[in-house]
């Protein structure tokens, strides 16, 4: 970890999420993320767990007016095998 926290930027039902300074660099060459999101802590009902290399991912929600959280869960593979985890939630009007 580097300890910085994820953000993420809203507009009409998408969520581009972003967790560039989140993890710090592998020693043991490139990373894979795998995220998910959802309603509640450790769910993945709004966004199925995803692998990706990138350092942030697009996310198309529309919530109903009881949800007003979403849940993010970020693991961290190193190409040895080493990951880290990531749990965070963002507040949605």
């Amino acid at each position: 970890f580097k300890g910085l926290p994820a953000s993420y930027d809203a507009s009409k039902g998408s969520y581009n999420i972003k967790w560039p300074n989140v993890f710090s660099p592998s020693l043991y060459g490139s990373t894979i993320y795998l995220i998910s999101a959802g309603s509640s802590v450790g769910s993945s009902d709004i966004l199925s767990p995803v692998s990706t290399m990138a350092e942030e991912i697009n996310l198309e929600w529309t919530h109903d007016t009881t949800q007003h959280e979403i849940f993010v869960n970020i693991l961290a593979f190193a190409a040895n095998g080493e990951f880290s985890r990531y749990n965070t939630k963002f507040f949605v009007k």
